[in-house]
């Protein structure tokens, strides 16, 4: 980890890192701006509809589970196996441990992810059948249908976790993501 000098007990840096004159706030606890879009299209009897939405602007802080290594005898995220482990590897991602057996979770902004993401939250295509057919079958609307939640995520975060459900405040990441749901489904009106 690499750590700057910001200040000193006068307010001008004194060639020591320490946590009372170096600390310093940085944005993203929130968001710039939340989105979100419903499409919907149709063609004949078919019909097609996605919503997508997201958080664009957001940091968030992560140790522990999903990103500590072997924390709650959890393995460690693929990105570990680039880590530095001495002369000639990694400078881009810290050491796996410090002092040989702790997880390297030292305070510092390289546990701030870029937590913005854009999700497409549910996919949904039907067929209703048509009115003449409908009327002969003796009833009013038959519809089915194919509907998929959490299809797709699109962001920067640390690779494995959710943006989306993190815990603002615990250092932590949820450990599994959103789950994707399949449905399918008939809609009959009598």
């Amino acid at each position: 980890m690499k750590f700057r000098d910001i200040s000193g007990p006068d307010g001008v840096p004194d060639g020591k890192v320490d946590l009372t004159y170096d600390r310093v706030t940085v944005s993203g606890l929130y968001p710039k701006f939340n989105y979100g879009a419903n499409f919907t299209a149709g063609y004949k009897s078919f019909d097609l509809t996605i919503f997508i939405q997201g958080v664009y602007g957001r940091k968030t802080y992560v140790t522990g589970w999903g990103v500590a290594p072997f924390q709650q005898a959890a393995a460690p995220p693929v990105w570990w196996r680039n880590a530095w482990d001495g002369e000639g590897t990694s400078n881009t991602i810290p050491h796996i441990f410090i002092d040989g057996w702790a997880p390297n979770n030292v305070v510092s902004t390289f546990w701030l992810g870029n937590s913005s993401y854009l999700r497409v939250k549910n996919v949904q295509v039907g067929y209703t059948l048509p009115a003449g057919w409908s009327k002969r079958a003796r009833i009013q609307n038959f519809r089915i249908y194919a509907s998929a939640d959490n299809v797709y995520t699109l962001t920067k975060f640390f690779q494995g976790l959710d943006p989306e459900r993190t815990a603002s405040g615990s250092a932590r990441a949820a450990i599994y993501p959103q789950s994707a749901i399949y449905s399918f489904g008939v809609r009959l009106t009598l």
